[in-house]
């Protein structure tokens, strides 16, 4: 594979959201990307009740679904957050707040013309992974092979973290979908690849 070669993150030119008031919890904090609908947040809040995660979601309708699900009990532990990731990381997270961060299922953007805007091409990334605390670890989904081999590629020799869990789920896998999307893609006989990465 071709070496990306790594781009400037330029933080200062990214827009703070609007209208969004936020305060960092204390305790151990998360952060899921691209939350959709929330049901892999709120199954994961209450799954991990001593954890807080910071669920964002840009798109207006997949929010407001999230929203909807999450005000039938309003989990203490679950903090869904309308904004844009990359502003709301860049101008509410400080470093090493994190200890998990998931990106899961994300836009694929197969064409060649867009593989800069691939999570691990981008160079929001060492931004992003600089947020996680030592030891922290990033999960990322997905179910297309090249866009897990990429992840592989990148995260450990451009962004310098060691792959610590490779997992394949299929038809037959007795692990229960993360999300919808997972769900979906591995009825249909697709293989989904969960890869964690930790921070040295």
């Amino acid at each position: 594979m071709a070496q990306n070669p790594k781009r400037i993150f330029q933080k200062t030119k990214i827009p703070k959201p609007k209208r969004l008031t936020f305060e960092l919890p204390k305790g151990t904090v998360d952060l899921e990307i691209g939350a959709g609908t929330g049901d892999f947040a709120l199954a994961y809040a209450k799954q991990n009740p001593s954890r807080t995660l910071l669920s964002v979601e840009h798109t207006h309708e997949r929010f407001r679904k999230f929203k909807n699900k999450w005000n039938q009990n309003k989990p203490d532990n679950l903090i869904p957050i309308h904004a844009n990731a990359i502003g709301f990381t860049v101008h509410y997270l400080p470093p090493e707040c994190l200890s998990r961060i998931f990106i899961l299922y994300p836009n694929p953007y197969p064409k060649p013309s867009q593989q800069n805007n691939r999570w691990p091409n981008m160079p929001f990334m060492e931004f992003l992974i600089e947020r996680l605390e030592p030891k922290g670890t990033l999960v990322l989904a997905t179910n297309l092979d090249d866009y897990a081999d990429l992840a592989k590629q990148r995260y450990i020799h451009t962004w310098n973290l060691d792959l610590v869990e490779e997992k394949a789920l299929n038809q037959t896998s007795k692990e229960l979908p993360l999300t919808l999307f997972e769900k979906k893609y591995r009825e249909r006989g697709e293989t989904c690849f969960h890869l964690t990465f930790q921070k040295k």
